[in-house]
C-alpha cells in the first residue's frame, strides 16, 4: 500500500504537530535520524521519510525494504512515510530559521 499524497491542509495539519512535539519525541525522533545516518540515510532525515522516499524511486536499489518497511508502518499509522516527511521538513525548516536568525545576529 502506497502513501497517499498529502493535501496542503494535510500538510499544514503535519507540520504543525512536528513543530509542537514535546520533548520525549524529539529526543526519539534524534534517535531514528541517528540510525538513518548509520545506515547511510542522510543526516536530519528519519528512517521513515528515507523508506517513503527510496519506495517512490523506481530506480532504487534498496526498493524492496523500503517497500516493505513502509507498508509496514502503514499499518500502525495511515501515511506514515508521508506524514514522517511534513514532519522532517519543518524541523528542518525550524533549523533554518534558527541558525539564519543567529547568523544575522553576529
Amino acid at each position: 500500500m502506497a502513501d497517499s499524497p498529502l493535501t496542503p491542509a494535510q500538510l499544514q495539519d503535519a507540520e504543525t504537530r512536528a513543530a509542537h512535539e514535546g520533548y520525549i519525541h524529539r529526543v526519539l525522533v534524534g534517535f531514528d535520524q541517528f540510525w538513518n545516518v548509520v545506515f547511510g540515510g542522510q543526516p536530519d532525515e528519519t528512517i521513515s521519510s528515507r523508506a517513503r522516499r527510496v519506495s517512490d524511486d523506481p530506480e532504487s536499489k534498496h526498493k524492496l525494504l523500503a517497500v516493505v518497511l513502509n507498508h509496514a508502518l502503514n499499518l500502525f499509522q495511515a501515511n506514515h512515510g508521508a506524514l514522517a516527511e511534513a514532519g522532517d521538513l519543518e524541523r528542518a525548516q525550524t533549523v533554518e530559521t534558527t541558525e539564519k536568525q543567529a547568523l544575522d545576529a553576529t
